[in-house]
């Protein structure tokens, strides 16, 4: 019979230790495993009637795709996904706008939210999330779309007025037809596709890379683009007197301006 090892001090110290750590490891596996089983979703629908000439809509953490359509009503369907304790999406009118809140109360498993915005056609369009992916889809009118930490992504975009900015994301849009676009990440990629010839571009971002596709034609545009440490790609006719000006900066990304 082997006789039992002598409890040192060391052996004292790592049951001391180990055992909560063994414990909480199991409570937390245990815990995602009820979460998982429990997971379940249900539908979100909102309809808010729009006064005024802008439709400004908030909605945190939520995935969003935002159409247009004609009426004055700003209607928002979609689906809210949730483990074991059910989440809420509240909203609430302000003068700035509809502010819609969905929030997770449960620590661990699924919990998200996907939303549809319909805003209606004719009005200036302001939408932003927190840290949830925006979407734009045939939308025309000034249009302003923004994140946190998300993507900002589209096609069929116009307007004499247009801006795309996000904290860390990307920025994608094609299909773009506005006469003064302006474009901002902190470190993210930005690619803007232009289905018309711009009058004013302004683009920036902190390490990503820059890609503008101008139409095919023979307008010439003053271009001012500057990389600290990318390359810079310029085939599009150029012309310091010319009245369609392009401006791109980018910290640590390649620039490239084609058509």
């Amino acid at each position: 019979m082997t006789a039992p090892l002598p409890m040192t001090a060391g052996r004292r110290v790592a049951l001391l230790l180990g055992v909560p750590v063994a414990l909480a490891v199991i409570g937390w596996t245990g815990l995602t495993a009820v979460a998982y089983a429990g997971q379940a979703s249900y539908p979100v629908r909102l309809s808010v009637p729009v006064h005024g000439s802008t439709v400004s809509f908030s909605a945190d953490d939520a995935d969003v795709r935002v159409t247009q359509a004609p009426g004055s009503q700003l209607l928002l369907t979609g689906t809210a996904h949730y483990s074991i304790i059910r989440s809420t999406v509240t909203w609430h009118n302000t003068q700035s706008g509809v502010i819609v809140t969905p929030r997770c109360h449960f620590v661990v498993g699924n919990c998200s939210f996907d939303f549809h915005a319909v805003v209606p056609g004719g009005k200036r369009a302001l939408i932003s999330t927190g840290s949830g992916n925006v979407t734009l889809a045939d939308l025309s009118g000034p249009v302003s779309a923004g994140t946190g930490s998300g993507d900002v992504s589209g096609n069929a975009v116009s307007g004499a007025n247009v801006a795309f900015k996000t904290g860390s994301g990307n920025i994608s849009i094609a299909g773009l037809a506005g006469a003064k676009v302006t474009a901002s990440s902190g470190s993210g990629d930005i690619t803007l596709t232009f289905t018309e010839v711009p009058a004013h571009v302004r683009v920036s971002t902190g390490s990503g890379n820059v890609s503008l596709v101008l139409p095919p034609g023979n307008t010439l545009y003053q271009v001012n683009a500057a990389a600290d440490s990318g390359g810079r790609v310029v085939t599009v006719p150029t012309s310091t007197a010319s009245r369609h000006v392009i401006t791109v900066s980018t910290g640590s990304g390649n620039i490239s301006i084609t058509n």
